[in-house]
């Protein structure tokens, strides 16, 4: 085995079934592609995947230098507030390979009711897109519950597109394979794709391609809003998030984080990691769909897989020959 570095330069050693996860991860999403073509629909891939956001990014940057260096009486110093670094929100994130469809996507701020006060989200100075929501409760966690509504929310959005099958792809957590959500995507005619576990840093286009350069954005525009001693009110950040929400999202065309990580297939070149990992992407077409053993290999070891809900729909197939 030879290590190989990810994006954030943290030495990774592939076992042997990293490959192979890889490639049936890949025949996965021919296998939707080839039976959107059968149905006369443009696959739409949409990506979703959470990130935490604290109410302050800051980090500490430059050089060290020796007070006797410093030409003043004092060194500048900066504090930052342990709280407003623990202070955070979760971002469900969707990304998708068609501009066009990108501006229609929600995007939702899942937030602690002690995080986000309501005076703050019912301010008519935050100026909230439609497209934006801030869920307010116990916890700032995602749930199975919420997925459920948020599938529906998915679902809405699409509803402008009706040539376009909607594809999405997920990380294996818990909330994610829970057997509720696959019913609700079956329900709602979502196909759902699930990266393999711990390798979300190789084939995931928001891990890969997006939420650097999105945390990025909100640092910037974090120190737009602070005020002189560095703190950031909760109607700024709120704004902030708001912001960059939809101008970032929405700024730049995502098609290429989908073909680099092998998700829409072309004669392009993959990531260097896939390159370093030595997996081909090779053109086929599947003509049926993964097996329950490949499945399997994708998700964690012990955990249910919802196999005929994956692929009832999709295969357009009865659900006793799926079993």
């Amino acid at each position: 085995m030879k290590p190989i570095l990810a994006s954030n330069f943290e030495p990774l050693f592939f076992c042997e079934v990293a490959p192979q996860q890889v490639r049936i991860f890949w025949h996965w999403v021919d296998y939707l592609a080839q039976e959107c073509a059968a149905l006369g629909k443009i696959p739409c891939y949409i990506n979703l995947g959470e990130t935490s956001v604290a109410r302050c990014l800051g980090r500490p940057v430059g050089f060290l230098a020796s007070r006797a260096m410093w030409p003043g009486q004092t060194a500048p110093r900066r504090r930052i507030s342990k709280q407003l670094k623990r202070t955070a929100v979760t971002h469900v994130v969707l990304m998708t390979n068609l501009p066009q469809v990108q501006p229609k996507l929600p995007q939702f701020f899942l937030c602690n009711r002690h995080v986000v006060p309501v005076s703050a989200l019912k301010n008519p100075a935050l100026q909230k897109p439609p497209q934006v929501e801030f869920w307010r409760g116990v916890s700032g966690w995602n749930s199975v519950e919420k997925m459920e509504w948020i599938l529906a929310q998915i679902r809405n959005a699409m509803l402008e597109f009706p040539d376009m099958q909607t594809v999405l792809l997920l990380d294996v957590a818990m909330c994610h394979i829970h057997p509720r959500v696959a019913a609700a995507a079956e329900r709602l005619g979502i196909w759902l794709v699930f990266v393999p576990a711990k390798l979300t840093f190789l084939v995931q286009p928001l891990d890969v391609y997006a939420l650097a350069p999105y945390k990025a954005c909100l640092a910037k525009l974090f120190a737009e809003k602070e005020d002189e001693h560095g703190v950031l009110d909760a109607l700024s950040w709120l704004q902030c998030l708001c912001k960059a929400a939809t101008t970032f999202w929405c700024a730049r065309k995502w098609l290429p984080a989908f073909e680099k990580t092998g998700v829409v297939q072309t004669a392009g070149a993959l990531t260097v990691e896939l390159e370093h990992a030595g997996v081909p992407r090779v053109a086929q077409i599947p003509f049926m769909p993964p097996s329950r053993e490949d499945i399997e290999a994708i998700f964690p070891r012990g955990r249910f897989v919802p196999y005929v809900s994956l692929f009832w729909h999709p295969a357009r197939l009865d659900p006793p020959l799926l079993t």
